[in-house]
């Protein structure tokens, strides 16, 4: 229970939970350095002990520091371990082997030590820096806790440089006081560290003052400062992919609207034209009866005599007057209509003018 209270307790503090997810992150690393170390020491020890072995044969007595040091390949690999990680003196290692061969053996662990020591436990060192660094794998409420944190003081940051503009302390920056804070060096200078630029800043004003007021928020223009710092994001991007949908579908929608619409016009305006050609034609009908009609009698009252013919051309004035009157009245309904214009004026043509 007491443990497990220990483990609570890393959550509150930063720099203990750094170095124990540092620790946790590098454990695959750790193993294989281990194994790579195993295979190091095995393939130098396996070395030692056929040297020691044959020396032990021709000389038939066993020195007791080189059988403490190198009796066995597990004793031979302990001690070398040692050598490079300060359990043992290496040189109270090395005095045995000298005993079998000074110059060679003396060459031999001076070439191990150097290896293992400025090559194999540097390579490894790094090896663990490097898996240290990555504790995003491992521990990502940090990482978020140390973004929310840098961003929180990037805003705040921000907030204080363009306050500084607001004399008037209204948190409202006006375009005046804007550029002439943006003239100063310390400005732009701090501007470029947050990985912000002065003409996007101008850009961002313009975009923010909607009204042409010259007036913006200045929690709203930092907010949009942070966006506008660095390459666009994902969330960026994604919003403004789904901004260009839905106004692409509201502008089919209204498209399709105004077709509709000019269709009905259409329809509607192609009905009163065969409406009217169907009365142009019923009218032309008219006409051809009356004139066939008029023939007839005219060629009727020539046989008959000269007053005949003169009460027939009162009779036939009476009508044609009647006629007229009738036409007229339905110009009036057509409103002027050309069309119906041009068909009374074939109309009135027709009618003969001896009437």
């Amino acid at each position: 229970v007491r443990a497990v209270r220990v483990f609570r307790i890393l959550r509150f503090v930063r720099e203990l939970r750094l170095m124990v997810a540092s620790v946790i992150c590098s454990l695959p690393s750790l193993m294989w350095a281990c194994i790579f170390l195993f295979f190091v020491l095995f393939l130098f020890s396996m070395f030692i002990i056929s040297d020691v072995s044959n020396h032990i044969q021709s000389q038939g007595t066993v020195d007791s520091a080189l059988n403490d040091f190198y009796g066995s390949l597990g004793g031979s690999m302990v001690s070398l371990f040692m050598a490079i990680t300060g359990g043992h003196d290496w040189r109270d290692i090395l005095k045995p082997l000298q005993e079998i061969n000074y110059y060679f053996y003396t060459l031999f662990f001076l070439f191990y030590v150097s290896f293992t020591v400025f090559g194999v436990m540097n390579v490894l060192t790094a090896i663990f820096v490097e898996s240290a660094s990555r504790i995003s794998e491992i521990d990502r409420d940090l990482v978020i806790q140390e973004q929310i944190s840098a961003t929180s003081s990037s805003v705040d940051a921000l907030k204080k440089v363009f306050r500084d503009a607001d004399v008037d302390n209204t948190n409202l920056l006006n375009k005046k006081q804007f550029e002439a804070h943006l003239k100063d060096s310390d400005v732009r200078a701090y501007l470029r560290f947050l990985e912000l630029d002065v003409f996007e800043a101008r850009g961002l004003f313009q975009m923010l003052d909607t009204q042409d007021k010259g007036v913006v928020d200045i929690d709203d223009f930092v907010v949009g400062m942070m966006r506008l710092k660095g390459a666009a994001r994902g969330y960026d991007l994604a919003w403004l992919m789904q901004d260009m949908t839905k106004n692409s579908v509201r502008l089919d929608a209204f498209m399709k609207f105004v077709e509709d619409q000019f269709k009905e016009l259409v329809k509607d305006e192609v009905g009163r034209l065969e409406h009217r050609e169907v009365q142009m034609k019923s009218l032309q009908d008219y006409i051809r009866h009356f004139e066939i009609t008029s023939k007839t009698s005219q060629k009727r009252l020539s046989h008959l005599g000269v007053q005949a013919t003169h009460g027939s051309r009162s009779s036939i004035s009476t009508v044609k007057k009647a006629l007229k009157r009738l036409g007229t009245s339905r110009l009036n309904r057509d409103s002027g209509s050309a069309a119906s214009q041009s068909g009374w004026a074939s109309f009135t043509s027709s009618v003969p003018t001896d009437w």
